[in-house]
């Protein structure tokens, strides 16, 4: 099992997550719609689809939109 850290909105949860996930899977698994939020993993945005890496620290940044 891997361990990934999940910062989002200033709270951070620690997700276990198997070797086969994805950021997707561990948003989800932290409770967090990966359709609201993009991922920076470091200063690099990442795709939801990339897998993710034993204690991965990530952030969750909320997708604002308006006119």
């Amino acid at each position: 099992m891997l361990s990934v850290t999940v910062l989002y909105e200033g709270k951070r949860k620690t997700v276990k997550a198997k070797e086969k996930h994805n950021i997707r899977d561990v948003l989800e698994s932290a409770g967090i719609n990966p359709e609201t939020v993009i991922v920076r993993r470091g200063n690099e945005i990442i795709p939801d689809t990339e897998k993710v890496r034993d204690r991965d620290k990530l952030e969750a940044l909320k997708i604002v939109s308006g006119g």
